[in-house]
């Protein structure tokens, strides 16, 4: 894909930054047109996220890729592409992250990036104890990777 379009968490929200600069800086290195949704998050209500949708890829044929910051935006825009006549898969790939796995049971050719909620809840648990139990010492960091397949 060469003109990916973010729709990216609100701002306000830390990952919303780190989702921002990590997309920049990809799409940078590959050579890909990378666009940020203006007036609009991941967050936004599903009708809205499906006519946004709709209409950037009606005005802007050159969209080929779409990276959601949320499964409702995920949905939101699979609908929103085929409104617009997109074919997922085929015109268009959407890229959604999850914490439930269902994406894949509602459109086989969606990208997904899983989120571990129980391992990072693990974590933060065990992280505000030690934060408690041993205030002097640094705290504890952590960054869930996701593997290659993955995607797959």
């Amino acid at each position: 894909r060469k003109h990916v379009l973010l729709l990216a968490p609100p701002i306000e929200q830390s990952y919303s930054l780190h989702m921002r600069l990590g997309t920049n800086s990809e799409a940078a290195k590959l050579g890909v047109k990378l666009q940020t949704a203006a007036g609009i998050s991941s967050d936004a209500p599903n009708e809205v996220t499906r006519a946004y949708v709709r209409d950037i890829l009606l005005e802007d044929p050159t969209i080929d890729g779409i990276v959601c910051g949320s499964s409702n935006s995920t949905m939101a825009s699979v609908s929103g592409a085929e409104d617009s006549g997109r074919v997922l898969g085929q015109d268009v790939d959407i890229v959604g992250k999850e914490a439930i796995s269902f994406l894949k049971l509602f459109r086989k050719e969606l990208l997904v990036v899983p989120e571990d909620v129980r391992s990072v809840g693990e974590f933060l648990a065990d992280a505000a104890i030690k934060a408690t139990s041993e205030p002097d010492e640094p705290p504890m960091q952590w960054i869930e990777v996701p593997s290659v397949d993955t995607f797959l």
